[in-house]
């Protein structure tokens, strides 16, 4: 077992690649980073990996990224990555490949903690002040983010086997995410952005093969929406669509193959979805405003 620890800072141009080293235990770390900024790094375990990813990583559909060297671009960027167990892997990459209309990213923030085996974190941070805390333990588990525009915000932990969250922001959203139990999926898409219109989505899942997605789209105005979602069980499926701003929904399922699906579009409607039990389904779509549903199962 090897143990590693490096701490950058400042440093205006540097590729740094540590590679195995032909021995089976060795980790690896493979930087580049141009800019004032600073990257902490702590390995130990076996064949842990920390680089990078191109391609388009402006989604967090990990099949359009391109893995290499982890990257830092622009100032005042901060990394820092905890590597406990074996065979995990962090790609980041803060700020692009070269900057556009002058624009460098800035005071974007990345922390991951990984303990297990064979999990993954993809990050991707444009712009300025976007901050990321990622942990994850246990085996099998990814985590993709991508955030552009200004001052979003994830924070998430990860556990169990198998496991995948996907997370996309582009301008001042927040997640809080929960994801245990086994061969779960969570997507959350946030775009749209204007000030007083950042949008928050929380989700908590424990459980087997179960499936959530949130989209929340604001449009300005008054404020930007809300979403709660929690599932504990198996095969259950919850759905939210959000549009224009300031909607509100609120989903809970406990049990075995429940499904529900929310969409809003207006301004100021709430939908609460509580299901307990096996097999229950609800669907509520909304269009307009100050609209108020509830619906209770069991």
């Amino acid at each position: 077992m090897t143990h590693r620890k490096i701490y950058l800072a400042g440093v205006s141009a540097l590729a740094l690649a540590l590679p195995a080293a032909g021995y089976a235990n060795e980790n690896t770390l493979v930087i580049m980073t141009e800019g004032d900024n600073s990257l902490y790094v702590d390995q130990s375990g076996i064949g842990n990996t920390i680089g990078t990813a191109g391609g388009d990583t402006t989604t967090a559909d990990l099949a359009a990224w391109d893995f290499s060297s982890a990257r830092q671009t622009g100032f005042n960027n901060a990394a820092g990555i905890m590597q406990q167990g074996d065979y995990n892997q962090v790609l980041f990459q803060q700020g692009p490949e070269s900057a556009i209309d002058g624009e460098e990213a800035m005071d974007n923030t990345l922390q991951v903690e990984q303990n297990g085996f064979d999990n993954t974190v993809s990050v991707f941070q444009d712009n300025t002040f976007n901050f990321a805390e990622i942990y994850q333990y246990d085996d099998n588990n990814t985590i993709a983010v991508s955030q552009t525009g200004d001052s979003n915000q994830a924070h998430a932990d990860q556990g169990g086997t198998g496991n995948v969250a996907e997370v996309t922001q582009d301008g001042g959203h927040t997640v809080w995410l929960s994801q245990y139990g086994q061969d779960s999926y969570v997507g959350i898409d946030q775009v749209g952005y204007n000030s007083g219109s950042a949008s928050t989505a929380s989700y908590y899942g424990d459980g087997i093969n179960n499936f959530a997605y949130i989209y929340q789209e604001a449009d300005g105005g008054a404020g930007g929406h809300t979403a709660d979602v929690n599932q504990y069980g198996g095969d259950n499926s919850a759905h939210v669509y959000q549009r224009e701003f300031g909607n509100n929904a609120t989903l809970h399922q406990n049990g075995d193959m429940n499904y529900a699906f929310v969409d809003q579009s207006g301004t100021g409607n709430f939908a609460e979805v509580n299901q307990d039990g096996y097999g229950n389904i609800a669907t509520v779509a909304q269009l307009g405003d100050g609209g108020h549903i509830t619906i209770l199962q069991n």
